[in-house]
């Protein structure tokens, strides 16, 4: 690479980082045009951030379009219509322009058919005409936290998408507005929201996906009990105190477990375990507890989360054993003995994702932690703690990416997990492949980047759920291969496949996720219309 290059690239990122201030995203950036050749170094790997760019040709927007990963476009001041067409063709999860301050009705029209989440959250207004088309963007997030008001019509027709929503500008709501939101579907994000009327959170607590009200600082024992009628996670991350009849009021009918966050992205049936974590609360506005403090938070008796918690002492950790439901604390990134073996005392899921290290002592101690157990952030054990951890009674334990994962842990692992995330692992090893195998559970292996035919031959022959999300490509010998598997098979990575490899596949027994087509040919429509199970296309076009 020439040294003008560099000097170039190095320009790009010092003005994005430079451009980062307290308050957000600056107001104005020195024009920088996004031209063909930046954009084709971006596909290629060569630059790795265009958040600095504040303008856009034409035809790098047609490129741009290529790219399979999140585009994070928030230095761009303007967009036009062709822009604004090319790029609602962009097959990533995100497209970020909160850059831009105005849109046409046009460039919402178009940006309304973009397949992943879009943030338009510098936008501070909306037209009628704008907020009716955004109601068909679908199935992803919709970001609008740019804007502090919107009329009652505006707010009804974006409740009617099918998508998440986030309003974290709204500061107040009328009684019209929610009622509106209690009638979403979708995951809601009302931050901004300073105060609610009880007749309002009343009206706003009929909706029943995640809810996260974040700008609270207080909540009445009356509006706790509203919201305890939800069925769902509610976020409460502005409260910095909570008593205990608040704590009380807000327990749910029921009480359930929250281990099923791993499956549900999986699509795995919940028939195969009874953990579910709808009713978590999430209270991140605690960053460190009183003794007292920690009483009242356990009579909550559902799932508790509280990330910002950094540290507890000894005593603290005693009385958060005794809280009935599932415990996160994946703000901790140490523990002492004492600490561990309180905590292993407590007999719903655990999660400790803080944590990256544990001694041998700790290893033992929990161990002996008889609900779910999560350390998913250990990015190192030695295989004596593996068989340490081994010993618990846990239906679950789900470690981090250790590296590396020997033959002998990858064993141990088999023996007590009904499900493997392997995300650790971006090869095989011979040996590995085989044990896989033969493994009777569910296998995650999402950063597999390329398998040889002979893995995809031994593979083949699992039987349950098999993810490889991170195959590009397949050979026509391995979808043969893969065929001939029973259970459900995930291959969403995979951006395309030919006539002869869709027949192939079509022929696997159980769920097929190619979520990663953008299109079918009439022969490859027919053979999948002949498969027997579930079939996943979420990034599908046009048939």
């Amino acid at each position: 690479m020439s040294r003008a290059r560099r000097n170039t690239d190095l320009f790009a990122l010092l003005l994005a980082c430079c451009c980062l201030t307290p308050a957000g995203w600056c107001d104005e950036l020195p024009d920088r045009s996004l031209t063909v050749a930046t954009a084709e170094r971006f596909l290629d790997g060569e630059l790795q951030d265009l958040t600095g760019y504040t303008h856009l040709e034409d035809s790098a927007a047609d490129l741009l379009q290529m790219w399979q990963g999140p585009l994070h476009l928030k230095g761009l001041a303007s967009l036009t219509d062709e822009q604004a067409e090319s790029l609602s063709r962009h097959h990533g999860p995100l497209l970020d322009l909160q850059g831009l301050k105005s849109v046409s009705d046009q460039q919402v029209e178009s940006l309304s058919f973009y397949s992943g989440d879009i943030d338009l959250s510098g936008l501070t207004s909306l037209t009628d005409s704008q907020a009716e088309s955004l109601r068909h963007h679908e199935l992803h997030a919709l970001r609008l936290n740019g804007l502090t008001s919107l009329s009652d019509h505006q707010l009804e027709r974006l409740c009617t998408r099918q998508g998440d929503l986030e309003l974290g500008g709204l500061t107040t709501l009328s009684d019209a507005q929610a009622y509106y939101l209690g009638n979403h579907n979708k995951h809601l994000k009302l931050d901004g929201v300073r105060a609610i009327s009880d007749e309002q959170l009343d009206l706003l607590c009929h909706h029943m996906q995640h809810l996260s009200l974040n700008g609270l600082t207080t909540l009445s024992v009356s509006q706790a009990k509203s919201l305890s009628q939800r069925r769902n996670s509610l976020e409460l991350s502005g409260l910095t105190s909570l008593s205990a009849s608040e704590a009380k009021a807000l327990n749910r009918r029921q009480s359930r477990s929250f281990s099923d966050m791993f499956r549900s992205a999986l699509k795995l049936s919940p028939s195969r375990t009874g953990l579910h974590f709808d009713n978590r609360l999430t209270l991140g506005g605690f960053s460190s507890l009183s003794d007292i403090q920690a009483k009242n938070l356990i009579q909550y008796r559902d799932e508790l989360d509280l990330p910002n918690l950094i540290a507890i002492s000894d005593e603290q950790a005693k009385i958060l054993s005794r809280h009935e439901g599932g415990l996160i604390l994946n703000g901790l990134t140490s523990l002492t003995d004492t600490q561990a073996r309180y905590l292993s005392q407590h007999q719903n899921d655990l999660s400790l994702g803080g944590l990256t290290s544990i001694s041998d002592t700790q290893a033992e101690i929990l161990s002996h932690h008889r609900g779910n157990l999560y350390l998913t952030g250990l990015t190192v054990l030695s295989d004596t703690q593996y068989q340490l951890l081994q010993r618990t009674k846990a239906a679950e334990l789900v470690i981090g990416d250790v590296m590396p994962l020997s033959d002998a842990t990858l064993q141990q692992l088999m023996r007590k997990n009904p499900i493997l995330f392997l995300h650790q692992l971006k090869s095989l090893s011979e040996t590995q492949v085989n044990l896989l195998g033969r493994y009777q559970g569910d296998i995650v292996l999402d950063r597999l980047a390329a398998i040889s035919d002979r893995d995809a031959e031994i593979l083949s022959h699992h039987q349950g759920l098999l993810s490889l999300n991170g195959l590009k490509t397949l050979t026509e010998t391995q979808a043969a291969f893969f065929s001939q598997h029973q259970g459900q098979l995930l291959l969403g990575g995979v951006q395309f496949l030919s006539d002869a490899q869709v027949e192939s596949l079509s022929h696997c027994q159980g769920t097929l996720s190619l979520a990663g087509l953008h299109s079918l040919s009439d022969a490859q429509a027919a053979s999948l219309s002949q498969h027997k199970g579930d079939l996943l296309l979420s990034a599908l076009q046009s048939l």
